[in-house]
């Protein structure tokens, strides 16, 4: 076998990466959100053809992250999203040093309030990192006065609040130092979505005070997705954006991937449970496709009813060829039940996979029909659990962004398992639970109406206003749109 590069820039590549295989130069380019490609033989016939997309459920840090998108066993289907990794550089990242010192000055707009004293510090876009030696200096040559607690992580993550779309960071081990592992599921923001702490020094609370010269440091190794990391002392009195140090050198260009498994077990595609919203006490059939050059072993559908213990089921192959389906016993009206799929490959060293990927952690949902519907309008059902809609209301938290997982159902026909919601408005709108906004983004390669990849909801009286803002290529100008739809939602209280 021989590896060929096909490159927009042969001679650039060459010298990167020298002794590989390279043809080009390549005149075309490739969409930044995912595009269709097809491979032809020397006949013209098609070889190969995929849709790759830029967002969960395919690798999220392949898209603009520093990270390419590799296939992580030739012989998968690839055309599902889990044969596919983001390439992973971290053993090539190295820890580096990171300083600032800055005057503190009061913004041009500040609250009447005063005596902040609060360090606060997040990635601008979804990413991994370490953190390590987290120091705030007060008057850096003069009194030289050190206000962190705990910055080397020596007890576990106290002193810290972790919040919102950074909540998922965890304090971990590296080289047998305890060290922050900071994960972002979306971009930092001034309130409840960062990294935070109170400066103290001898036990007492330190107010950030304008005028006075402060130095932050710390040590960073970037892991992946963006490396825009940013410090500030609260209501940027002082702020820095550093720009963390990657790998020169990305991906694996003519070597084996860098996420090569040897068996990654079945793809699973195609899920659908039918009916889309099911009659009372009328069983639940749950259909998928599964592949695997092994061929496949076994399959098994695990359900959980009303937040109960999950339950199992075994699938059977239909009489088409990889299509397998399960049943789920009927439920009372009104009922959520929550579920996910297992295959097992055929081979000698099996290996199985679930879809979701996250399994009890995803958010593939059925609701039994409960007469919340229209005929005379578009439904748009979104199904959470109630513990998940509960977490999304709760007034401690009403403005993170953190996404929950759901399964959104337009029109009792059309399904999205697995979709990303969270409410969206001011700190004054998101406390009315029953009138604030919602956002929710749609699985990459599930796109609402096979276009959007995010719809808002707005609620003017029992009917909810759905805006899908979109950009306007022709014109390069911004545009919008609102359709009207019946919004059916799980509420805190169902």
């Amino acid at each position: 076998e021989t590896d060929l590069v096909v490159s927009n820039d042969s001679a650039a590549l060459g010298t990167k990466f020298p002794g590989i295989g390279i043809v080009g130069d390549f005149s075309g380019s490739l969409s930044n959100s995912g595009e269709r490609l097809r491979l032809l033989d020397a006949a013209g016939n098609p070889a190969d053809e995929l849709h790759y997309f830029d967002g969960a459920p395919w690798p999220r840090f392949a898209d603009a992250g520093g990270s390419s998108l590799e296939l992580r066993n030739p012989n998968a289907d690839n055309s599902v999203a889990s044969a596919w990794s983001a390439s992973d550089s971290s053993a090539d990242s190295q820890w580096r040093d990171y300083s600032f010192t800055m005057t503190a000055q009061n913004p041009i707009y500040r609250p009447s309030q005063s005596g902040f004293h609060e360090l606060r510090l997040g990635l601008l876009d979804g990413g991994e990192l370490l953190l390590d030696d987290v120091s705030v200096i007060e008057d850096p040559g003069g009194t030289n006065r050190e206000l962190m607690q705990n910055g080397g992580f020596s007890s576990g993550s106290s002193a810290w609040r972790l919040l919102g779309t950074h909540e998922e960071s965890a304090v971990v081990v590296d080289a047998g130092n305890p060290v922050l592992h900071v994960v972002a599921t979306a971009r930092m923001n001034y309130m409840n979505n960062l990294l935070e702490t109170s400066l103290k020094a001898g036990g007492s609370l330190v107010p950030v005070q304008a005028g006075t010269d402060y130095r932050i440091s710390f040590r960073a190794k970037w892991l992946g997705g963006s490396p825009q990391f940013r410090a500030e002392l609260y209501y940027n009195k002082v702020a820095a954006t550093f720009i963390l140090d990657q790998p020169a050198t990305g991906g694996t260009p003519g070597e084996s991937n860098s996420s090569f498994e040897p068996n990654i077990g079945p793809t699973i595609d195609r899920v659908a449970h039918v009916p889309a919203v099911p009659a009372p006490n009328t069983p639940i059939k749950v259909e998928c496709r599964i592949d695997d050059p092994d061929g496949t072993a076994n399959a098994q559908l695990h359900y959980a009813v009303s937040g109960g213990a999950f339950q199992t089921a075994t699938m059977t192959e239909s009489g088409e060829a990889g299509i397998w389906s399960g049943q789920i016993p009927g439920q009372s009206g009104g009922t959520k039940i929550q579920f996910y799929i297992e295959a097992e490959d055929g081979a000698a060293s099996a290996a199985s996979t679930l879809y979701p990927a996250g399994g009890e952690d995803s958010r593939a949902m059925v609701q039994i029909a409960d007469g919340r519907h229209s005929n005379s309008r578009q439904n748009f059902r979104i199904i959470m659990t109630n513990a998940d809609s509960s977490a999304m209301h709760n007034s401690n938290d009403l403005l993170q962004n953190r996404r929950l997982g759901c399964t959104v159902i337009t029109n009792e026909y059309d399904i999205a398992y697995n979709c990303g919601i969270r409410l969206r408005g001011s700190m004054f709108s998101r406390r009315n639970s029953g009138g604030t906004g919602l956002n929710i983004k749609f699985p990459s390669d599930r796109r609402f109406r096979g276009i959007h990849n995010s719809v808002t909801t707005r609620t003017s009286g029992r009917i909810e206003l759905l805006a899908k803002h979109i950009i306007n290529h022709a014109g390069g100008m911004h545009d919008n749109y609102n359709d009207v739809a019946q919004l059916i939602h799980t509420t805190q209280n169902g």
